[in-house]
Formats: C-alpha cells, structure tokens, sequence
C-alpha cells in the first residue's frame, strides 16, 4: 500500500467529530482533538490541518479545543 493511501486513510479516520459552529462562520467542518494538538477539516478542502502547542502555541490550541 501506497504512503499516500495510508495517509489519506488516516485523515479519514482521524476526522470523526463534526464541529459544532455555534457562531456559524468557522468554515470548520471537522475535527480530532489530541493531548496537545487539535487537527481541523475546513469546509470544501480535503486538506486537513494539525495545531500543536508546539507551532501554534497552547493558549492557542486550548481555544480551538473549547470551541470545538
């Protein structure tokens, strides 16, 4: 099996919880929450996109997760 296969699998997985939206204008569709990093599927994109403490920080990390 293909790198890109098991990647794609993955992303499939991973994204399970759709995102509540209550203010209506995330644009988020998506989402996984980890220990320290939330993972986030926008609307309309097939890319997924992972916030660590690490790049963006855990105040940062810790709001998108309550918002969730």
């Amino acid at each position: 099996m293909a790198i890109r296969e098991v990647i794609k699998g993955w992303q499939k997985s991973l994204l399970k919880s759709k995102y509540g939206n209550s203010g209506g204008d995330s644009g988020v569709s998506s989402f996984e929450i980890g220990t320290d990093f939330i993972v986030l599927k926008f609307a309309g994109s097939f890319r997924t996109y992972r916030y660590s403490y690490r790049k963006a920080g855990q105040h940062h990390v810790e709001t998108m997760k309550r918002l969730a």
